[in-house]
């Protein structure tokens, strides 16, 4: 009896931890932060990543007022005034580089659970060092 029930505990962990290391990326929306202040600012930036099946990665920074639908039409591979990468994706963890006429920034994080992604950047621009949660939205 305790072998039966030693066994339904591993294969139960087991789906639960296998489950979680299927989670992905997902290419039909962006991921959004929620409003950022910096120091002593007035006005804050929400910021803006959208990831492609083929490894690439945009991103840019607006004012808070900001939606999605207000990206919509200009928000794409093509836009000269975006952040444009590719990323590497192992397991849950990611990291890519992006690069713009300002300069380039680094980030490195993992996806959290289907909506959410974490990521550590660094400007090389201005040496910043930040931390966002990113939320996804179709």
């Amino acid at each position: 009896m305790k072998i039966l029930i030693c066994s339904i505990l591993f294969f139960l962990l087991f789906q639960r931890f296998n489950a979680q290391e299927k989670i992905e990326l997902k290419f039909d929306g962006l991921y959004q932060t929620k409003c950022v202040f910096e120091k002593d600012e007035i006005e804050g930036t929400n910021y803006f990543i959208r990831f492609y099946p083929n490894g690439n990665v945009i991103e840019v920074g607006t004012g808070c007022d900001a939606t999605p639908q207000d990206l919509e039409s200009w928000f794409n591979l093509n836009s000269k005034d975006i952040s444009i990468g590719n990323y590497k994706l192992k397991n849950k963890k990611i990291s890519f580089q992006t690069k713009s006429i300002a300069g380039e920034v680094n980030y490195k994080g993992k996806i959290l659970d289907e909506n959410t992604i974490v990521l550590k950047s660094h400007s090389l621009i201005n040496g910043n060092r930040d931390r966002h949660n990113y939320y996804f939205v179709k």
